[in-house]
């Protein structure tokens, strides 16, 4: 679709945010084309787990010399942490099994022993009215749903009952995992989508592609990508082939992130500031997210500028219009404010085409109008990263299985945005990981 199409090779159908982490809580993460989500919503999509960092005695930048625990408690104390880490796979293979066979369903609000989840999985039927053919390991299930319960997904009671029990209910987190709660979107597609054999074996492949070692597919030798490896194939050749199943939990997946985004740009930036103002979203498509801004600030006139070949194919929302051009001809619309939603990411455009992309939104501004730019933002500090900032650098990893480049950094955009003459007035977190709200400014020097 628009630009992200027009002018780049394909990004993979993993393109912009997806995050893979476990806590008590879980958050989702990321989409393909050039829209995406994210904020301070690492506690309610994902299981990280919440990991004590070992002190350690750090030698020398350079010294070769092993590095030690400072002492044997310190030893102790980071045993389990690292096992931990080490072993947190065990509980996201656990949950795909858990939300495959529809158990957050079975259980809703109320409390269930494992025999009673089986007889009713097992009563189940499928889309054409047949019976399930499946007889569930009941020894099988109880150890999984109880490891489950360790990690925030169900409450565990009544576990000295010998007839039948323990008991299981969900958690806050567990019950997000449903498909039939009108109104709430669930993060089955989630799970689906990062459990699944296609991603999930690509993670074999990453230490011999970090190595530099390993397969040819289809002669690219050591740079074959973790995902081509794993699938014979790239993620954009896989998912668009026959794989139905696959394909629709990456959709599913992609509607979950883009819906969190939009609300992410409607509640990350004050858009009530730019009342009696014109607003333009460019490489917008067919101006949804203006639409969604018109319908909620009236008095703000928005403006969706994309190529003419999408442009004139779309139909302009209630409240919007719809502009074709191209940016770097510099003909951008007077407007007030620019708004941009994915459209710097890495993988569309180099370095001086993104400076160039930046310059016409300088020269089509105002002095005191307003660049507003929805993108992910790594942390200069990895180490000290928190909330959505740490959860991205899961994600990053995620995308470096399909081929997708990193996002910047903040460093990386202050100099971006400098080249340009402009400067970051503030980057604010939103409640999606993959969505930051970069303010820019025209820089008086």
């Amino acid at each position: 679709h628009s630009y992200f199409h027009q002018r780049s090779p394909p990004c993979g159908l993993l393109a912009p945010r997806t995050m893979v982490c476990w806590t008590k809580v879980a958050t989702p993460c990321l989409p393909f084309a050039y829209r995406s989500v994210g904020a301070s919503t690492s506690r309610r999509y994902g299981l990280i787990p919440q990991l004590v960092t070992p002190k350690v005695k750090v030698l020398s930048m350079s010294s070769s010399t092993p590095t030690t625990a400072a002492s044997t408690n310190d030893s102790d104390a980071s045993v389990q942490p690292l096992m931990e880490l080490a072993s947190a796979h065990f509980a996201s293979q656990s949950l795909h099994a858990f939300v495959k066979l529809g158990i957050p369903n079975v259980i809703g609000a109320g409390c269930m022993s494992v025999p009673q989840i089986v007889e009713a999985v097992e009563s189940q039927v499928d889309a054409d009215s047949r019976p399930r053919r499946i007889q569930i390991n009941k020894d099988g299930l109880l150890r999984i749903m109880r490891l489950l319960a360790t990690v925030g997904i169900l409450h565990e009671q009544n576990h000295t009952d010998m007839n039948g029990g323990p008991y299981f209910g969900l958690t806050s987190t567990g019950a997000l995992l449903q498909t039939n709660i009108p109104g709430q979107q669930s993060l089955a597609p989630v799970v689906f989508h990062w459990m699944e054999k296609p991603l999930w074996n690509a993670w074999a492949e990453l230490p011999d592609y970090v190595a530099g070692i390993g397969s040819n597919v289809q002669d690219k030798g050591t740079n074959a990508l973790p995902f081509e490896r794993a699938n014979g194939l790239s993620s954009d050749e896989y998912y668009c082939s026959e794989n139905a199943e696959s394909l629709q939990h990456a959709n599913d997946f992609v509607r979950y992130i883009s819906s969190g985004e939009e609300q992410a740009v409607l509640t990350g930036y004050d858009w009530a500031s730019l009342s009696g103002k014109t607003v333009l979203d460019i490489g917008g498509h067919q101006g949804k997210i203006m639409e969604l801004i018109a319908k909620q600030y009236p008095d703000i006139k928005c403006m969706c500028f994309d190529l003419p070949e999408v442009i004139s194919n779309a139909v302009a929302p209630e409240a919007v219009e719809l502009v074709g051009g191209d940016i770097f001809d510099g003909n951008l619309p007077p407007c007030d404010a620019i708004f941009m939603k994915h459209f710097l990411d890495r993988c569309m455009w180099n370095e001086e085409q993104a400076v160039k992309i930046l310059q016409s939104c300088h020269d089509a501004l105002p002095s005191n109008g307003q660049l507003i730019i929805a993108e992910a933002v790594l942390p200069d500090d990895a180490e000290n990263a928190t909330g959505t900032n740490r959860l991205h650098l899961f994600i990053d990893v995620l995308f470096l299985l399909v081929g997708r480049d990193a996002a910047r950094t903040e460093s990386q955009w202050t100099m971006l945005v400098e080249k340009a003459g402009l400067k970051i007035d503030r980057i604010t977190a939103t409640a999606s990981p993959s969505c930051y709200m970069i303010v820019l400014s025209k820089d008086a020097y």
